[in-house]
């Protein structure tokens, strides 16, 4: 899956990505709203982790979801 397609279906698809992250709340969700960037901003704020990472770990996600939609 491309990312463009997640911005497309961010409704459909921001469940599994709160499942995958679960200290995304549902006023994150709304703020990302398909966006990567605020994503990966979000996720730093939330696990204190590196940015490198975390893009990483978001790309392995995204293409994960190739199978589920």
């Amino acid at each position: 899956m491309l990312w463009n397609d997640v911005t497309s279906n961010w409704q459909d698809l921001r469940k599994e990505f709160q499942v995958k992250w679960s200290k995304l709340t549902e006023t994150d969700l709304t703020a990302i709203n398909g966006k990567r960037d605020e994503l990966v901003r979000r996720l730093q704020t939330a696990y204190k982790t590196d940015k490198v990472k975390l893009e990483k770990e978001v790309d392995d996600f995204i293409k994960s979801l190739k199978a589920h939609v």
